[in-house]
C-alpha cells in the first residue's frame, strides 16, 4: 500500500525516482553530472534529474534550492551555502581537537551518499563509539548499515541496528525471559502455598487452644494442599512417575535417531511409553493421535514425515517432563490440540469448516479470473506487433500477481497441503518466464508455457493438509489474560519448525509471528475497526510491549533488549524504493533438535518493482550447528540459474554434506530454481582465525559478505 501527497506543501517527485523535493526547500546535493540545462543530483542517497537555472559547474558538491517544476521535472538553482552550515563545517575539521579516524571515516560515507557530517552527528557517534559494546569495526560496519538504509545516525537507529548485528541473538534474549519468567512463576507459588499455610495456622490458633491439637490440624491441613492438583506434581510418588517416563522417553528418541526399522520403534514407543502417559489426559490424547499420525505417515510411505511426527512429540514430552510440571504441556503442535476444551471443540470444527469453505470459494474466484487473463494472454499473443504484446504482458502481470496473492495472503494456504502451494509458486514462475519470452519475441514459447499453466490450474485440486488444520485450530484459542503464558505460547509457536514442511507461506506466517509487520498491521488494524483496540494483532512485539511496561524489573529490561533487536532488524529490512537494489536481514531463532538455535538470513537483490527480484538474488544462511559448528550456505541466483556455496570448517564436511545435496537440488527445482553447481569451502581461512582468537569481543561476531558472505554495502 502506498499513500502518496499527504503533506498540504507541494511536493515534486521526477520521473523513475521516489524521492520528493519540496518547492523552495534546500538541499545539500552532490553534482554527479551536469549539461544542457539538466542535471544528475544525489540527495539523501538518492539521484535526482532536475531542470537546471543559472550557472552550474559540472560537477561538484552544492547547496541547491528547489524553485519550480516542469514537466514534472524539479527546476533548481545553487545558492550560497547558509552561513551557520559554513560555521558547522568548520568546527568539524578545524578544531583543536581532531577527529578520530572511525569519524573521518563516516564522514567520507555521508559525503558520497550526499550528506553532511554535522556537530549533532558527531555528538552521536562519539556516544556510540565510547559507550556502545563491541569493536571499533563491528561499530563501523553498523554505522556504515544505517547510511546504507538511508536512516539518520541518531541514538535509537544505532542502538537498535547494533544490537541487531551484533547484539545477543534474539533466540538467546528470549530464551533467557523465558527462564526468568520460570524462577518469577516459582516464586509466585511459593507465595501462594505460604499464604495458605499462614491462613490455616491463623484459622487453627483461634479455634483450639493446644500446640498438640494445632500441630495436628497444621499436618492435615498441609496433606490437604499437597492433594490439590496442581501439587500432585511434586509429590514423591508423581515424582517418581515423571522421571520414568522421562527416562523412557530419552531411550525412545535414541532408538528413533538408530533403528532403522520405523515398525519396530513404533512398538517400542508404544509398549514403553503408552502406560506411563496415562498420568496425564493430555498427554495420553496428545500421544495417541501421534502415534496415529505417524502410522498414517508410514502406511502412505512417508517415513521421513513419520520420524519427524515421533520426533516432535517425544521432544515436547521430554521439555515437559524436564520442568517438572505435570500440568504444563507445551502449546504447539499436536500438544496444544489435545489441551483445547471438549465444550469449545464444536465452535473450533464450526468455525474452520467455514473458513476453509470461504478460502475454498475465494481461490476458485481468483482461478477464474486468472484462467481468464490467460485466456487473453493467448489471444493477444496470436497477434502481431508492439501494441499487442504490450497487452499480452499487462495481463500475464495480473495473473502473476493474483496467484503471488493467494500464497501469501490467502487463508487457502493455511489448510492446503505443501504440494498444493508448490504447484502455485511453479506456475507463478512459468508465466514469469512466459512474460519474458512476450519481451523477448518469442510468442510461440509463451503460449506454450501459458497453456500449461492453464491446464495445471484446470486440473488442481485442492487438499486439505491434518496438520495445517491441526495448527490453525491451536493458534484459535483466545488470548490469554495472562502475559507469560501469551508470551511462552507465542514463543513455542514462533520457534517451532514449520508445519508440514517447509514453504513460502510458512516463512512468511513465521515472520508475521515474530512481529516483523506488527507496526504496519496494527495500523491496519486501528484504520479499519476503530481506535477500540479491536483486533490488535496477536504477535511477539506485541506481548513484548505489553512485557516492557509490566512493571516486573528484570523481564521489563529483557524485554526491552529482545525489543531493540526486532526494532533493528525491521529497520535493515526498510524498503529502499528507488535504489535499484535491496538488503535484508534477519535473525531468527529456531527450534531444532529441542533447543533454540539461531539462524542468521542476508538478503541481496535486486528491485522488482515493489518487490525483489527472486531470479536474480544472493541469500546467505549462517547457522549455529552443535555438530558441525557454523555452518554458511551461499545461494546466488542468475536468471534462476542456482549457484550453491557451501561453508564449514571442518575437513570431513564435504563427506558429510553430499547425501543432502541431491535432495536440496531436487527441492529447489521443484519451486523454479536450476541447480548448476555446488561448491564446499572453508567458512574462515586460516589468517582470520588466528586473528579472533587473539581478540575476546564482548558480543558475537557476524563478519561481512567479503569473509563469511555479506556486506551492506551495495
Amino acid at each position: 500500500m502506498e499513500i502518496r501527497n499527504v503533506f498540504t506543501r507541494q511536493s515534486i517527485t521526477s520521473p523513475n525516482q521516489t524521492l520528493m523535493v519540496q518547492k523552495g526547500e534546500t538541499y545539500d546535493a552532490v553534482i554527479k553530472e551536469s549539461r544542457d540545462g539538466e542535471a544528475v543530483v544525489v540527495i539523501k542517497g538518492t539521484d535526482v534529474r532536475v531542470r537546471t537555472e543559472g550557472e552550474w559547474p559540472q560537477e561538484g558538491r552544492a547547496t541547491i534550492q528547489i524553485v519550480g517544476e516542469q514537466e514534472g521535472v524539479p527546476v533548481a538553482r545553487i545558492v550560497p551555502r547558509p552561513p551557520q552550515e559554513t560555521d558547522k563545517q568548520a568546527v568539524h575539521f578545524s578544531a583543536s581537537e581532531p577527529l578520530l579516524p572511525e569519524l573521518r571515516q563516516v564522514g567520507d560515507w555521508l559525503q558520497k551518499h550526499g550528506q553532511s557530517l554535522t556537530k549533532e552527528i558527531v555528538s552521536t557517534l562519539r556516544t556510540f563509539f565510547t559507550e556502545a559494546p563491541g569493536t571499533v569495526e563491528q561499530k563501523l560496519d553498523t554505522v556504515r548499515a544505517v547510511i546504507n538504509k538511508h536512516l539518520e545516525l541518531t541514538n535509537v537507529h544505532l542502538a537498535a541496528v547494533h544490537e541487531a548485528l551484533h547484539g545477543k541473538p534474539l533466540g538467546e534474549r528470549l530464551v533467557d525471559m523465558v527462564e526468568e519468567l520460570k524462577v518469577n512463576e516459582q516464586k509466585k507459588f511459593r507465595v501462594s502455598m505460604e499464604g495458605k499455610l499462614d491462613d490455616s495456622a491463623s484459622t487453627s490458633m483461634s479455634r483450639v487452644g493446644s500446640p498438640q491439637e494445632f500441630v495436628q490440624q497444621l499436618l492435615q491441613r498441609l496433606t490437604a494442599l499437597l492433594s490439590e492438583p496442581h501439587q500432585k506434581a511434586n509429590g514423591t510418588e508423581m515424582m517418581q512417575a515423571i522421571n520414568l517416563l522421562r527416562d523412557k522417553v530419552l531411550h525412545a528418541i535414541e532408538q528413533l535417531k538408530k533403528e532403522p526399522h520405523l515398525e519396530q520403534v513404533l512398538d517400542l514407543i508404544q509398549k514403553e511409553i503408552g502406560e506411563g502417559v496415562q498420568i496425564h489426559p493430555a498427554w495420553r490424547q496428545a500421544f495417541n493421535e501421534a502415534l496415529t499420525e505417524a502410522r498414517q505417515f508410514m502406511e502412505n510411505g512417508r517415513e521421513l514425515a513419520a520420524r519427524k511426527a515421533l520426533f516432535d512429540m517425544l521432544s515436547d514430552m521430554e521439555q515437559t517432563l524436564s520442568s517438572g510440571s505435570s500440568d504444563h504441556v507445551p502449546l504447539n503442535g499436536t500438544w496444544m490440540q489435545a489441551s483445547v476444551a471438549m465444550q469449545t471443540k464444536d465452535f473450533l470444527v464450526q468455525t474452520v469448516t467455514a473458513k476453509m469453505a470461504q478460502a475454498s470459494r475465494d481461490f476458485q474466484i481468483v482461478k477464474r479470473n486468472v484462467m481468464h487473463h490467460l485466456e487473453t494472454v493467448l489471444h493477444w499473443a496470436e497477434q502481431r506487433g508492439q501494441a499487442a504484446r504490450l497487452q499480452a504482458k499487462q495481463y500475464l502481470e495480473s495473473a502473476i500477481k493474483q496467484l503471488d496473492n493467494v500464497i501469501l495472503k490467502s487463508d487457502l494456504m493455511l489448510f492446503t497441503d505443501m504440494a498444493t502451494e508448490k504447484q502455485l509458486m511453479k506456475a507463478s514462475s512459468q508465466l514469469a518466464e512466459a512474460k519474458k519470452r512476450l519481451h523477448q519475441g518469442d510468442e510461440r514459447g509463451a503460449r506454450k508455457i501459458v497453456n500449461e499453466v492453464k491446464d495445471v490450474l484446470a486440473n488442481m485440486v485442492l487438499k486439505p493438509s491434518e496438520t495445517k488444520v491441526k495448527h490453525f485450530v491451536a493458534g484459535l484459542g483466545e488470548p490469554q489474560a495472562d502475559l507469560s503464558k501469551a508470551f511462552l505460547r507465542q514463543m513455542n509457536e514462533a520457534v517451532q519448525p514449520f508445519v508440514d514442511g517447509p514453504s513460502a507461506r510458512q516463512l512468511f506466517e513465521a515472520l508475521r509471528r515474530f512481529g516483523f509487520m506488527h507496526d504496519y498491521e496494527a495500523a491496519e488494524s486501528l484504520v479499519q475497526k476503530g481506535a477500540d483496540g479491536e483486533g490488535t494483532p496477536q504477535n511477539m512485539k506485541a506481548t513484548l510491549l505489553q512485557l516492557a511496561q509490566s512493571g516486573n524489573e528484570p523481564i521489563a529490561r529483557q524485554a526491552e533488549q529482545a525489543l531493540t533487536n526486532l526494532t533493528g532488524q525491521q529497520l535493515l529490512n526498510r524498503w529502499d524504493a528507488g535504489v535499484g537494489m535491496q538488503s535484508l536481514f534477519f535473525s531468527l531463532p529456531l527450534r531444532w533438535q529441542n533447543e533454540v538455535r539461531n539462524v542468521n538470513v542476508y538478503v541481496n537483490a535486486r528491485q522488482d518493482g515493489e518487490r525483489i527480484d527472486w531470479e536474480n538474488c544472493q541469500l546467505y544462511f549462517l547457522l549455529e550447528t552443535k555438530k558441525l559448528g557454523d555452518l554458511g550456505i551461499l545461494l546466488q541466483a542468475n536468471e534462476r540459474s542456482l549457484s550453491i556455496t557451501l561453508r564449514n570448517d571442518r575437513d570431513d564436511f564435504a563427506q558429510k554434506a553430499a547425501p543432502f545435496i541431491d535432495m536440496a537440488k531436487k527441492r529447489l527445482e521443484e519451486i523454479g530454481y536450476h541447480v548448476k553447481m555446488v561448491n564446499i569451502t572453508k567458512l574462515t581461512n586460516e589468517t582470520k582465525r588466528q586473528e579472533e582468537e587473539k581478540r575476546v569481543p564482548s558480543v558475537r561476531l557476524y563478519g561481512p559478505f567479503t569473509e563469511r558472505g555479506y556486506d551492506f554495502t551495495i
